[in-house]
C-alpha cells in the first residue's frame, strides 16, 4: 500500500515484451433528461418524473495470444496478439409519480414508476498482429432488455396520546429479456419473470422531544443480468429476501438533532461469489441460505452557535454467513476443491464506519456569503471475499477533506455557487476496492511473479486486485441556480 510505484502500476495492456499498449481506455458516456412536474390543491401535492438515459461507449483491450477462432476469424496464425472493443450502447427511460395528501392526524402517498432499460452488449476486434487495422469484427454481440414496474401505498395515522402507526405496502414485476443458455446449452431468447411483495409497518411513540419507534420490513432484489446470461435455468440463482427488524429512538431540537437505530437484517437465498463454476463454465453468484447483519447506527447534528455546526455519525455492522462452501481451482488438475466455512463476515462489509464534519460561515452579508467545511470518515477492515481469510482483506483507511463554498445572489439568480474542495488532505494511502482468486498447484508458485499473490497453505495460493485510491487531489465548480 506504501509502495507508491506499486500502486500506480497497473498489467491492463501490458505485451508479452513488457511494454505497454498505449490507448487500454475505458470510453464511456451519458446524457441525462429529465422533466419534471408538480402541482399543488390545497392539502393535495402531486409530482411527476419523466427521465430518459443516453449511454454509449467502449473499453479498449490488448489481447497476447489469443486463440484467433474465439472471435470468429480464419486467419493464420491461429493464435496472435489483437486488439478488442467490448461496447455497451443503452438506453434507460420511464416515469415516475407521486400523490400525497396530509392532514394533522393523518397522511398518505400513493406512487409508482414504470421503467425500461435496453442494453446492447456487443464486442468488435479492431486490430490482429499478423494482420494490422482491420474493420471492426463482431465476435459475440447480446441484446438485453430490463422491464421494472413498481406501485406503492403509504398510511400514517396518530392516534391520542402521540402514538402514531404507519405502513408501506410496495408490488414489484420485474421482466428480463436476453441470449442466453438452455438447458442443453444451446443459445436462445430467454425470458424471467419476478413478482415481489415488499410490506413494511411500524409504530413510533412521542415522549417530549423524543420519539421511539420499531418497524418490521420485508424485501427482495433480483439477480442482475449476469447472472442471468451467464447460466443456464438449472443454475440460475434466486432472488435474495430480507426481513429487516428496526428499533430506535430520535431528538430533535431547534439546534439539535441525534439518533440511535438498531437493526437486526435476515437475509434468506442472499447472493455471493463462492468460486464455483456453473454448467456453462462461468464463476457465477450462488445463493446462501442464510446470512444476517446486525448492528447499530448513530448520528448526531448539532448547531453550536449560529454560524458553526458540528456532528457525525458512527455505525456498527457485524455480517456473517452461517455456512458457505468455497470453491478453488486446482491448476494441477483443471478440477475444483471445495471448503467448508461457517459464521465468516460478508464481504465489502466493514464493521466500523464512522464520520465526523464541522461547518462555519466565515463570512455573511447581504448578496453573499463564505463557508468552509471539513469532513473525516473512517473506513474500518472488510474483506474482498465471504471467507474470512485476512489474506483477502482491506484494511481500515481515514480521509480527510475540506471545502470552501463562496455563495452570491445576485439579480436575475437564485444563487451561483463557486466551490473548490481538497480531497484527501492528508495525503493517504487509500484502497477502498479490489478482487482476491485462490487457486491450488503443486507446480506453480505465483509470488516471483505477483508482489501481490501470497501463500496460504500447503499448496494453496492467493492472487489479489487492488484499487489504489488518488493522494491529494483539488477540485474546484461553479453551480448555477436560476
Amino acid at each position: 500500500v506504501e509502495d507508491r510505484e506499486l500502486r500506480t502500476y497497473n498489467t491492463a495492456g501490458v505485451k508479452e515484451n513488457g511494454t505497454f499498449y498505449d490507448n487500454e481506455v475505458d470510453d464511456y458516456g451519458q446524457t441525462h433528461l429529465h422533466a419534471i412536474y408538480h402541482h399543488q390543491w390545497s392539502d393535495l401535492h402531486l409530482q411527476t418524473t419523466l427521465h430518459y438515459t443516453k449511454g454509449a461507449g467502449f473499453y479498449e483491450q490488448y489481447r497476447s495470444s489469443d486463440d484467433l477462432s474465439d472471435y470468429g476469424l480464419n486467419l493464420s496464425p491461429e493464435t496472435d496478439d489483437l486488439v478488442r472493443r467490448r461496447w455497451l450502447d443503452n438506453d434507460f427511460y420511464g416515469m415516475i409519480f407521486n400523490l400525497s395528501r396530509s392532514k394533522p392526524q393523518y397522511s398518505w402517498s400513493i406512487g409508482g414508476g414504470a421503467n425500461q432499460y435496453l442494453g446492447d452488449h456487443f464486442g468488435e476486434v479492431i486490430w490482429v498482429a499478423s494482420e494490422g487495422e482491420i474493420p471492426p469484427q463482431d465476435y459475440y454481440r447480446n441484446d438485453a432488455i430490463k422491464n421494472d414496474v413498481n406501485l406503492y401505498g403509504q398510511y400514517q395515522y396518530s392516534f391520542p396520546g402521540r402514538w402514531t402507526v404507519f405502513t408501506d405496502l410496495q408490488w414489484r414485476t420485474v421482466e428480463y429479456k436476453f441470449q442466453g443458455f438452455s438447458s442443453d446449452l444451446s443459445v436462445a431468447d430467454q425470458k424471467v419473470n419476478h413478482h415481489f411483495f415488499n410490506p413494511k409497518l411500524g409504530i413510533e411513540k412521542k415522549l417530549g422531544a423524543f420519539t421511539t419507534y420499531y418497524s418490521l420490513g420485508v424485501a427482495h432484489r433480483e439477480p442482475n443480468r449476469d447472472d442471468y446470461v451467464q447460466s443456464t435455468p438449472s443454475s440460475r440463482p434466486t432472488p435474495e429476501r430480507l426481513i429487516d427488524h428496526e428499533l430506535g429512538i430520535r431528538l430533535e431540537q431547534q439546534n439539535l438533532a441525534m439518533s440511535l437505530n438498531l437493526f437486526m437484517m435476515d437475509y434468506k437465498d442472499q447472493l455471493v461469489l463462492t468460486g464455483s463454476i456453473n454448467d456453462v463454465g462461468e464463476y457465477n453468484r450462488v445463493n446462501v441460505q442464510e446470512s444476517y447483519r446486525r448492528g447499530l447506527e448513530y448520528s448526531l447534528n448539532w448547531r453550536l452557535v449560529p454560524r458553526l455546526s458540528m456532528g457525525g455519525t458512527f455505525t456498527y455492522n457485524r455480517s456473517r454467513i452461517k455456512y458457505l462452501v468455497e470453491s478453488i481451482d486446482n491448476w494441477d488438475t483443471g478440477e475444483q476443491i471445495v471448503r467448508a466455512h461457517r459464521n465468516v463476515p460478508i464481504s465489502f462489509s466493514p464493521e466500523i464506519v464512522n464520520s465526523l464534519y464541522a461547518d462555519w460561515t466565515l463570512m455573511k452579508m447581504k448578496r453573499s456569503d463564505l463557508k468552509l467545511r471539513t469532513d473525516y470518515r473512517f473506513v474500518g477492515k472488510q474483506y474482498l471475499d465471504n471467507t474470512g481469510d485476512d489474506q483477502a482483506a482491506l484494511e481500515a483507511y481515514r480521509q480527510t477533506d475540506l471545502t470552501i463554498l463562496m455563495n452570491w445572489y445576485p439579480q436575475g439568480f437564485n444563487q451561483i455557487t463557486l466551490k473548490g474542495q481538497i480531497v484527501n488532505l492528508f495525503d493517504r494511502s487509500i484502497i477502498s476496492n479490489g478482487w482476491v482468486y485462490r487457486y491450488v498447484s503443486s507446480g506453480y508458485d505465483a509470488r516471483p511473479d505477483d508482489p501481490h499473490a501470497t501463500h496460504i497453505d500447503g499448496d494453496t495460493y492467493t492472487l489479489s486486485g487492488f484499487y489504489p485510491q488518488a493522494g491529494i487531489h483539488f477540485l474546484f465548480g461553479v453551480t448555477m441556480q436560476f
